[in-house]
């Protein structure tokens, strides 16, 4: 009975480290797998010879593109339920959604081995989209709804992402079995270029947001750097020295943020009720503003287009910005104005030394600024003379008809050019064309979208720089 009892035991004991083992077996099977095919998502690849350093860098390669996929494909499918929702808390989770997945494809645009131009074209459509879904997230916020021209411009946006989305995936699927190490020591084509390169002129062509003025989507690549760090202390005073008139009661330190540059972050609450989110660069100067909270006063009257811009303007110079105003918007529904201000060097309007800001029209006080632009790109340049201006005239369609003229500095890619700036009429449609000084060749064409709020700058590149104009 005894040995029976034992030959049992030992079967039972054999038959539950059977199962033991298999159930660790079957678990190493599915983990092996997992990561096989989580691996081959990512498709790090191995580089042919032992060179950690190369395989290191083609393994960033391949995690940046997976997560540009990735972010991309996250932005297309949230801008497509941001269509749907009707519901204001939705919206705006899903706004911030999309900001954040934008944020993460700019980190990773800039981490590929892209052409200046390609990168470009993908990093101002992404920088605008996350900037456009902020502003419109604390909109939300704040009790207002999506508008007609909010949900046109999500609309004009998810084309673009669309499009892009399904070259990355192109990209990506047919060029398993390449290394983007290997183009760049001349070893082969860099499938990366080449397949966005094969996108059309146009794919990343839509109507600017409705606070743009001329040129204000540039996007630069510069970092911004400080010489020096401020206290606390020193900032608060700073913001109670610019805003003195603005009934300030509370200024309360949030902490450091990274955004465009690195940041100290600043809650204001005025005797009105609004709250102000004012961003100060680590040595004082003002980066961004954003307000919220806003009432309209009792018996008010609503300031002209040409007050507000002066009122922008006195900001600027407050704000020690050597700019003025070249571009206002009509009064919005939210009651403000968007003003584009632009620094100038002798006859030349300077479009990458921009600061945008928004006015509201009941008090005149300017409660929302951008100023990264400006900060990182102004400087004293070296110019040519501003003349030859007839010479251009000849490059210019028949049917193109100048109202005005002007000289400018504009942004092409992470480059800039000195140009001619014709503004005129062809077929009932206003353009701004821009002429290269030294070659006499177009760079570039705006053409002016009028809308019931104001105007928006549509940007036209030119493929071929050399061809005759035709608008």
């Amino acid at each position: 009975m005894r040995e029976n009892l034992k030959r049992r035991l030992d079967t039972i004991q054999k038959n539950i480290w059977l199962t033991f083992l298999g159930v660790v077996a079957a678990l190493a099977i599915a983990l092996s797998v997992f990561y096989f095919f989580k691996m081959r998502d990512m498709r790090l690849k191995r580089v042919a010879n032992d060179d950690v350093y190369k395989q290191q860098l083609e393994n960033h390669y391949q995690m940046s593109l997976f997560r540009l996929c990735d972010s991309t494909k996250n932005a297309d499918a949230n801008l497509s339920k941001l269509a749907v929702s009707n519901s204001p808390a939705v919206q705006q989770e899903l706004l911030l959604k999309i900001q954040s997945e934008a944020d993460t494809a700019l980190s990773d645009i800039s981490a590929l081995p892209l052409e200046s131009e390609l990168s470009g074209k993908a990093s101002r459509f992404f920088n605008q989209l996350s900037d456009y879904c902020s502003v419109t997230a604390k909109e939300i916020s704040s009790g207002k709804a999506l508008t007609d021209a909010h949900r046109e411009s999500f609309k004009n946006l998810k084309s673009v992402s669309g499009g892009l989305l399904a070259k990355l995936e192109s990209i990506t699927t047919q060029n398993t079995d390449k290394l983007l190490i290997n183009a760049l020591e001349g070893e082969g084509d860099n499938y990366l270029n080449d397949g966005l390169g094969e996108m059309e002129d146009n794919a990343f062509d839509y109507p600017q947001l409705i606070y743009d003025g001329p040129f204000s989507e540039s996007v630069t690549n510069k970092k911004l750097e400080t010489s020096k760090k401020w206290t606390t202390e020193r900032m608060t005073g700073k913001l109670r020295e610019i805003f003195s008139d603005y009934e300030i009661e509370s200024i309360e330190y949030v902490g450091s943020v990274k955004s465009k540059a690195d940041a100290e972050l600043f809650e204001m609450t005025a005797k009105d009720g609004r709250v102000y989110s004012a961003e100060l660069t680590k040595d004082g100067r003002l980066l961004s503003l954003d307000s919220y909270n806003a009432e309209v006063p009792e018996k008010a009257e609503k300031l002209s287009c040409d007050d507000c811009s002066a009122k922008a303007e006195e900001m600027a110079k407050k704000l020690g910005f050597d700019v003025s105003a070249n571009w206002v918007s009509k009064p919005l529904d939210d009651n403000t104005i968007y003003v584009n201000l632009v620094a100038k060097q002798g006859s030349f309007v300077l479009y990458p030394d921009h600061v945008k800001m928004v006015v509201d029209v009941y008090t005149g006080r300017v409660v929302g600024v951008e100023a990264f632009a400006y900060l990182v790109n102004h400087t004293t340049r070296q110019l040519p003379e501003a003349d030859g201006l007839g010479a251009a005239v000849d490059r210019l369609g028949n049917d193109f008809e100048v109202t005005d003229t002007n000289f400018a500095v504009i942004p092409v890619g992470n480059d800039e050019k000195t140009c001619y700036e014709f503004r005129g009429m062809c077929n009932g449609e206003e353009f701004f064309v821009y002429i290269d000084m030294e070659t006499k060749e177009e760079v570039e064409i705006l053409k002016i979208l009028k809308d019931k709020e104001g105007y928006t700058l549509s940007l036209i590149h030119i493929s071929e720089p050399t061809r005759p104009i035709s608008i």
